[in-house]
């Protein structure tokens, strides 16, 4: 029997724009109060208004480690900001702006901060069909950027001639089965519900310069710790590496994508469960074993990745420490998440082991 193809890993820049919500006195408050003026740093990094919302945009980068240490010092900087102003970091995905401070705020604050999506399955325009300024809720997305290059001068023609693996007919349906589906194995919020009925469903995406495609449908959950962000970015890049490793067409035929746009549209944990073992079976098959710190899952590490999503986020990432994880003294290499999947994730499954659960 002919051996089958394996995924080959290929680098790529990662960036993302992952919103947050600030509190003052137990409210939310918009981020104007927060920011006269968007922050932009030597190093290229920012932190923005994003209507209600504050948003980093970290300087992108083809290493995931160099990335968790961008946005560290964007928590260090918003951090500062808020110190001595009774403020703090609210890391809701769906809150209410109450009617008090959405009248206080500028025209466009009220604004949705999120520009219109595509959506690969639709052939539309996903616009949020909400009057913003009646509509008080509000959703911290966590949008994440993959690409080759990041040169803003291009021609939208030009995509699939020069760069064939970001055409979104062959990405986008690789992203949700990989990323948006294998999140919604972890991302178990019920704001999810709420947020999708305005944008982060399957498919949703924006191409904002050539070369590079925003992948618009999570949330920010992974900003719960760097090694969920690390497992995030992971995930991208192997969806990356598996288009260009001409597999794509095989994964999509393991799945129904009907099922997929299901379990991401409606959050379904049982829905991505079930499309999870499809998914399982083509990591098992065209993964190489040995690449446990290439991608995020490998043949060795699966049994430990679906022990990690038993447990449930607030098992390894409790929220109230999420500021002090991100402002503590680190360094993102070495400490990412495979590294964790093989320290302290395989040290709990060992234990569970032998107490026999």
């Amino acid at each position: 029997m002919a051996q089958e193809q394996k995924i080959k890993k290929y680098p790529l820049k990662m960036g993302c724009d992952p919103e947050l919500f600030i509190n003052l006195n137990n409210k939310v408050i918009g981020s104007e109060k927060v920011l006269v003026e968007d922050k932009v740093k030597t190093n290229g990094d920012k932190i923005t208004k994003d209507g209600v919302q504050v948003e980093f945009n970290p300087q992108p980068q083809t290493c995931r480690a160099y990335l968790g240490n961008h946005i560290r010092l964007s928590f260090i900087d918003l951090v500062e900001m808020l110190q001595n102003k009774g403020m703090e970091i609210n890391f809701n995905q769906v809150v209410t702006v109450s009617k008090k401070e959405m009248d206080s705020l500028s025209d466009k604050a009220r604004e949705f901060g999120c520009a219109p999506s595509n959506n690969f399955y639709t052939g539309s325009v996903s616009v949020i069909g909400k009057d913003p300024k009646k509509y008080k809720k509000r959703s911290a997305g966590g949008h994440i950027h993959i690409g080759t290059s990041y040169d803003t001068s291009y021609n939208k023609e030009d995509l699939e001639v020069d760069y064939p693996h970001f055409e979104p007919s062959r990405i986008i349906p690789v992203l949700d089965i990989i990323v948006g589906n294998t999140c919604v194995l972890l991302d178990r919020d019920k704001g999810n519900v709420e947020r999708r009925k305005t944008y982060g469903r399957a498919g949703e995406y924006r191409v904002p310069d050539k070369g590079r495609i925003e992948y618009r449908t999570l949330s920010n959950f992974w900003l719960r710790d760097y090694k969920l962000m690390s497992l995030v970015m992971g995930l991208a890049r192997y969806a990356y590496s598996i288009v260009v490793s001409d597999l794509d067409s095989i994964l999509i035929k393991k799945v129904n994508m009907k099922d997929i746009q299901r379990a991401i549209n409606k959050n379904s944990f049982n829905d991505a469960f079930n499309n999870w073992k499809y998914v399982k079976d083509f990591i098992m098959i065209y993964t190489h074993p040995s690449f446990v710190y290439d991608f995020p899952l490998c043949p060795d590490t699966v049994h430990l990745f679906e022990f990690f999503v038993a447990k449930g986020l607030d098992f390894w990432f409790p929220k109230n420490e999420i500021v002090k994880r991100w402002t503590a003294e680190w360094e993102g290499h070495g400490n990412g998440w495979e590294s964790f999947l093989k320290d302290k994730v395989q040290g709990e499954y060992d234990l569970w082991i032998k107490q026999g659960k």
